[in-house]
């Protein structure tokens, strides 16, 4: 007798006997009777004996069809991974708007299901910048929007991080956010903007009520501190505008913006920043570098031109070494930054009295 001629309760028991689902799938594709029968035994038995893999599988590569098949086989929507994602976190992770939608329809589904790390579906919408997804969860009125992983990030956090400004915005009209969330690192979803150089994210940030604008992270460091570092001369400009900023905070090390902006040779931001009411254009670290000496010990020229430009800054101060900002050009080889040095007038004058001195004993 033909396999095939087999009545459906048999040709059930022979699929029961395979153990591969590879298979069974073999047997099914046959003919059209053979996939009737066999197709949604196949997805039963996934969820029965293989953790819903196939749902799991379905939702992360965003196949519609094959999720609906498990489902109406009772498939498992709490069902992980390896690491303990569940099909809503890897629709939502993917950008999968109708797999995720599916998925909360089923009425079944844990909206903030975290995996190993923490991370919930609205947080993996919100990295990957899915408004379409963040909407669906948003609007289910049930995540928690301020669900923070092991690094300690919020939704909002990783949509100012990667720079999301529509993500952003939609995490912003939502009640209850934390504008002002701090990471395990104390940073807060501005700082992560500003250090990322996210100049439209940080405009958002700005123009919301209650930010905190000088908010520091577990090194002393400000929004403008990340900004003025990375050489994002329109993040600093955004931030300087709103007059809401302190220009000289310092971080752990002493150091404020200024210096920051100096040591890395980032021009624009030094221009911007010495253009700024208030700013102390001398201030020490706790190694008593001043924004002079760490550009000049760092070669460069056009921060330390810009420097000598401006009115009181004193050019032999002195670190907690005793060197000056030309022992430390002239230490480390920089020529154009030691004649920059050289050719000013109190130099000059220092030499004349040295030499002076020398000559007297």
């Amino acid at each position: 007798m033909c396999l095939l001629n087999l009545p459906s309760e048999l040709l059930l028991v022979v699929a029961d006997f395979l153990e591969a689902e590879g298979n069974i799938n073999s047997l099914a594709q046959t003919n059209h009777y053979t996939y009737s029968l066999l197709n949604p035994y196949l997805y039963r038995r996934n969820s029965l004996r293989s953790g819903s893999s196939a749902l799991l599988w379905a939702a992360r590569h965003g196949i519609e069809a094959t999720a609906r098949m498990c489902l109406s086989e009772r498939a498992n929507v709490g069902a992980i991974d390896g690491v303990a994602r569940t099909p809503l976190s890897h629709a939502a992770g993917n950008g999968h708007d109708r797999v995720v939608s599916l998925l909360i329809a089923n009425g079944r589904v844990d909206i903030d299901a975290k995996d190993d790390f923490n991370i919930t579906p609205l947080s993996e919408a919100a990295f990957g910048g899915h408004e379409g997804v963040v909407r669906l969860l948003l609007a289910t009125g049930k995540v928690d929007v301020n669900a923070k992983d092991s690094e300690g990030w919020s939704p909002l956090t990783c949509a100012a991080r990667k720079g999301h400004e529509e993500v952003v915005r939609l995490l912003l009209a939502t009640e209850g956010v934390n504008i002002d969330a701090k990471d395990s690192e104390g940073r807060s979803p501005l700082s992560h903007a500003a250090r990322k150089g996210r100049t439209g994210v940080v405009r958002l940030f700005l123009a919301t009520r209650g930010v905190n604008v000088d908010a520091k992270d577990s090194e002393g460091r400000s929004p403008l501190s990340r900004a003025a570092r990375k050489g994002h001369e329109e993040v600093v400009r955004l931030l300087l505008a709103t007059g809401r900023v302190d220009v000289n905070a310092k971080d752990s090390e002493g150091c404020r913006p200024l210096s920051y902006a100096a040591r890395k040779g980032h021009e624009e931001v030094v221009r911007l920043l010495l253009a700024t009411e208030g700013v102390n254009i001398d201030a020490k670290d706790s190694e008593g570098r001043s924004p002079l000496s760490h550009a000049a010990r760092k070669g460069h020229a056009g921060v330390v031109r810009l420097l000598l430009a401006t009115e009181g800054v004193n050019v032999d101060a002195k670190d907690s070494e005793g060197f000056s900002s030309l022992s430390r050009a002239a230490r480390n080889g920089h020529e154009a930054v030691v004649g920059l040095l050289l050719a000013t007038g109190w130099v000059r004058r220092l030499r004349a009295v040295i030499g002076s001195f020398l000559e007297w004993i």
